[in-house]
């Protein structure tokens, strides 16, 4: 009786902690560096985030909502790449400040250069992985590195992002 109690009280410390520190509004920026076949056509980008998270009903899970936008200047001066995404992750904590992430998104693209393979307009599928590092101050800063795949028609779009937010 004593154990079930006692693991009991240290389940629900745990999820009320994680639930009350990840559950709200994110905003992130950084850099994309574009990698493979992309990086050919563009130069490090800038991106942008706005998330809204959550838990799961999981055992340590939570969710992820983000929309974001994604610039990569065109190499050698030409044009630009633009990228606006909503994807869904699901984020696991295997300690209180790391955490990992994995999920799919839709990328709607724009090229501002007509021959460029991967700025056909449109929506493409695309996923999305990585990790971070939350710090337990007053608005709960974060730092993440992720790498993001477009799916294109006969080859693939991918770029690690390093990004840094905030939680609200």
């Amino acid at each position: 009786m004593r154990r079930t109690s006692w693991l009991a009280v240290t389940l629900l410390c745990f999820f009320a902690a994680r639930a009350r520190a990840q559950e709200g509004t994110s905003v992130t920026a950084g850099a994309a560096l574009p990698i493979g076949a992309l990086a050919n056509q563009v130069g490090t980008g800038l991106l942008l985030t706005l998330r809204n998270e959550g838990p799961l009903p999981w055992w340590q899970l939570d969710y992820r909502v983000d929309i974001g936008f994604e610039h990569f200047p065109g190499a050698n001066g030409g044009g630009a790449l633009e990228y606006s995404s909503f994807a869904f992750n699901a984020v696991g904590w295997p300690s209180r400040r790391l955490y990992d992430f994995a999920g799919v998104g839709l990328y709607n693209n724009r090229s501002t250069r007509a021959t460029s393979s991967f700025g056909r307009l449109g929506s493409l599928l695309g996923a999305q992985a990585g990790v971070g590092l939350v710090f337990e101050t007053r608005y709960l800063p974060f730092i993440e590195l992720g790498m993001s795949n477009m799916f294109a028609a006969g080859t693939n779009a991918p770029w690690f992002a390093v990004s840094g937010g905030v939680h609200f």
